[in-house]
């Protein structure tokens, strides 16, 4: 069986390829067609869900939910979504104007001190409760909450719209972007301590702290981004359920009045940090130390030669490198 430790890429032709190379090109292999190769059922694509996943330039929704149709019966336990009708839904013919410029996909997490809560009285009123800072009690342990989202933009607008209420013949042709850093923000009081001494940390539109690092999208991740945030509902949004929609949300937005956003704080981060004082340090290596992980990546070679041997000249293979639909940062962070 080959390395499951690969790379799935989801192609704008509406297949979902896996990475591979072959005489030092880069090879993209049709999932499906190494599910056959290999005599396997669907259930193989569960082998797949923790691996890192891209998306090929100018991929849209619709490339992407076509894409896993092989697996739809999978994925709609898996999410407790129809994709059956998600798949069938993106075969309709559908000249509608796009709602969004593009879809994004990004993950962000948040970190904030962990409270224990005392119990709550007979007589107590649940919204007092809440209120009362002397029912808690400050630990030292800190709740992490991480989030992969899908969101529409328009182009020259860095506010994000949510895509779950916009009818899908209206969204299914947008192409989707990935976001390849994740937003940490820090949550509380003591954070803002962290802005003063650590170069990285700054303090966002929201008046909190917050920092960048690398993100890596699994192929769980983004199912989950699509099919649970982004549509969230069970089968595809109707125009009539757009308008029905709509109409409850201008009713409800006429009871209040617009929020104002906070200003913008800035945060001096022209700082460097000194040198590094530390010794380098000297790795020994005992002869022999990596032969097996040497011989297990010869026999992984041999396989996938084995693997384009017998699809080259019948499989749809991609060949080359790869433009990827991804930018640094999310645009609503821009």
């Amino acid at each position: 069986m080959i390395d499951v430790y690969v790379d799935l890429v989801f192609c704008n032709d509406s297949v979902l390829r896996v990475k591979s190379y072959h005489d030092g090109k880069d090879i993209y292999y049709p999932l499906v067609d190494l599910q056959s190769y290999y005599e396997e059922d669907e259930s193989f694509i569960i082998r797949f869900f923790h691996q890192n996943v891209f998306f090929e330039q100018n991929t849209t929704l619709a490339n992407v939910i076509l894409a896993i149709e092989p697996w739809q019966n999978i994925f709609s336990k898996y999410t407790d979504r129809d994709v059956n009708a998600y798949c069938a839904a993106c075969k309709k013919l559908s000249d509608a104007e796009q709602t969004f410029s593009f879809l994004e996909i990004s993950k962000s997490a948040s970190f904030s001190r962990h409270y224990d809560y005392l119990p709550m009285k007979d007589d107590e009123d649940l919204t007092d409760f809440f209120n009362n800072k002397n029912n808690r009690i400050k630990t030292d342990l800190i709740d992490i909450e991480t989030r992969t989202a899908m969101c529409g933009f328009h182009h020259g607008d860095n506010e994000h719209y949510s895509a779950s209420h916009i009818a899908f013949d209206k969204i299914k042709h947008t192409p989707i972007i990935v976001a390849s850093q994740q937003k940490n923000i820090f949550l509380g009081k003591e954070s803002k301590i962290l802005a003063e001494n650590i170069q990285g940390l700054f303090i966002d539109k929201r008046n909190i702290t917050a920092c960048y690092s690398p993100a890596e999208l699994s192929f769980s991740e983004a199912i989950y981004a699509i099919f649970i945030d982004g549509l969230f509902y069970h089968r595809p949004m109707t125009q009539e359920h757009q308008d029905a929609f709509n109409q409850e949300l201008e009713e409800a937005m006429a009871e209040f009045d617009e929020e104002k956003q906070p200003a913008l704080k800035l945060v001096d981060d022209t700082h460097q940090p000194s040198e590094s004082t530390e010794k380098e340090l000297k790795v020994k290596v005992a002869p022999g130390a990596f032969d097996s992980v040497f011989e297990y990546e010869t026999e992984n070679a041999r396989e996938w030669d084995a693997i384009y041997a017998q699809l080259a000249n019948k499989s749809n293979l991609k060949i080359g490198k790869m433009v990827l639909s991804e930018q640094d940062k999310s645009f609503m962070d821009q």
